[in-house]
C-alpha cells in the first residue's frame, strides 16, 4: 500500500502481491483501504556482498560550538559524525595511500591532522578532500593542539623538537628515547606536553622554556584534557 498527499490530505493506494496498483481501490479512508486490500506472500532477499570490517581509530577530535566528531582511521579515512543529530555520520573523506594520522585537531570549523609523514593538513570539508598540506620537517607527529584564538598550532615531534617539547631529565633517562604522546595549547601561549616517561611538563610557548614538570607516573602520558576555565589539567596513561 502506499500514501501520498494531495489538497493537505492524505490518499491511499492499494497494491497487490505483483507489486501493481488497483487505481480502483483509491480512497482517502485508511480503514476501507486496508479491507480491500489483500496482502499476498512476499519473498524477502537479503545482500550479503561482503564482510564490513571497520578500520581502527587512530584519533578523535571533538568540536564542542558545532557538536561534531572527527574520527580518524589507520586506513588514513576521516569521519566526521553529527552529535546534535543521533550522532549521525555527516561526511567521510577518504584515505590516502601511505598516509597514518595519528592526531586530529578542530580550529573553530576548520579540520587538521598529523601524522607518521612528518605533514600538518587541513581539510576541504565540502569537497571531502584534503586542501592543503604543509612539511613539519621534523619526523613523525604524535600530537597537535591549537590556542583558543585559532591563530597557531603546536605539534609534537619524535625528533625535531626536543628544545621545546622533551626534557631529557637526569640519570639513566639522559640516554632514553622520549616521546611526546600529546600536547595542549593554553589561551595565554602556555603549552603542556605528556611524554613517554610518565612526564606533565608546562611550557612557555613563547619562549620555549620550561616552566614545571611533574612526574605523574612511570607509564606513558597518552593524552591531556583540559577543563573549560583552562584551570585544571587530566591526563591518561
Amino acid at each position: 500500500m502506499l500514501a501520498f498527499r494531495a489538497n493537505c490530505c492524505f490518499s491511499y493506494i492499494c497494491l497487490n502481491s505483483n507489486g501493481f496498483i488497483k487505481p480502483t481501490e483509491t480512497s482517502t479512508n485508511l480503514s476501507f483501504v486496508l479491507s480491500q486490500c489483500q496482502m499476498g506472500e512476499f519473498k524477502v532477499h537479503r545482500v550479503r556482498f561482503f564482510d564490513y570490517m571497520p578500520s581502527a581509530i587512530r584519533a578523535m577530535a571533538f568540536n564542542s560550538h558545532t557538536e561534531r566528531l572527527a574520527v580518524a582511521r589507520a586506513d588514513g579515512a576521516v569521519e566526521i559524525f553529527h552529535f546534535a543529530d543521533n550522532y549521525f555520520q555527516e561526511k567521510v573523506i577518504p584515505g590516502r595511500d601511505r598516509r597514518a594520522i595519528e592526531a586530529l585537531c578542530w580550529v573553530g570549523h576548520r579540520l587538521f591532522s598529523a601524522g607518521l609523514d612528518g605533514e600538518v593538513t587541513e581539510y576541504d570539508l565540502e569537497n571531502l578532500r584534503a586542501r592543503y598540506s604543509i612539511e613539519a620537517y621534523g619526523g613523525p607527529i604524535w600530537a597537535i593542539s591549537s590556542n583558543s584564538q585559532g591563530t597557531l598550532l603546536a605539534v609534537c615531534r619524535c625528533h625535531a623538537t626536543h628544545r621545546l617539547l622533551v626534557e631529557r631529565g637526569v640519570g639513566a633517562s639522559k640516554s632514553r628515547e622520549v616521546v611526546v604522546w600529546s600536547v595542549a595549547f593554553l589561551s595565554d601561549y602556555t603549552i603542556i606536553s605528556g611524554d613517554s616517561v610518565g612526564k606533565v611538563q608546562i611550557w612557555d610557548g613563547l619562549t620555549g622554556t620550561l616552566i614545571r614538570t611533574h612526574l605523574v607516573t612511570k607509564w606513558d602520558v597518552l593524552a591531556l584534557s583540559i577543563s573549560q576555565v583552562r584551570n585544571t589539567r587530566q591526563g591518561g596513561h
